[in-house]
């Protein structure tokens, strides 16, 4: 995938699964995401939205504008506890956009490849994000 902004790139662990991310730290970052991206991601791979710079733990918004392709949202709390996922689908054009929340306390959100099956899975306040952050 080629990004309009340059992000830091590690491995994390879903249940000691790995799961290669993109760090998003910046509110530009952020804002992007996977907008105006031709290929979906690779299954392992996704982007890891990180609200710990910003203090923002709690409920965040997250829409499919300008994304072709099917991701699912996967939500952390700051320990790294699995709190859901929402699957998400492309936004047709000239429909009104629609916003995906995360659970409330959520730190840190992951995009993936919805074929990867994490929120299948993974068990709300017990399975864990680990690797990132330390």
């Amino acid at each position: 995938l080629t990004f309009t902004v340059k992000v830091k790139a590690t491995t994390v662990y879903l249940d000691g699964i790995p799961l290669k991310v993109g760090i998003l730290t910046t509110s530009p970052e952020k804002t992007i995401g996977y907008q105006h991206q031709e290929v979906e991601p690779k299954p392992g791979h996704g982007l890891l939205f990180d609200f710990s710079t910003d203090g923002e733990d709690g409920v965040h918004s997250f829409h499919m504008k300008n994304v072709s392709f099917p991701l699912e949202l996967l939500a952390f709390d700051s320990a790294g506890l699995f709190l859901g996922s929402t699957l998400m689908y492309p936004q047709e054009k000239g429909t009104p956009t629609k916003h995906h929340r995360t659970p409330s306390g959520t730190m840190f959100a992951i995009e993936v490849n919805p074929t990867d099956g994490f929120g299948i899975w993974l068990e709300p306040g017990v399975s864990v994000l680990t690797g990132f952050p330390s």
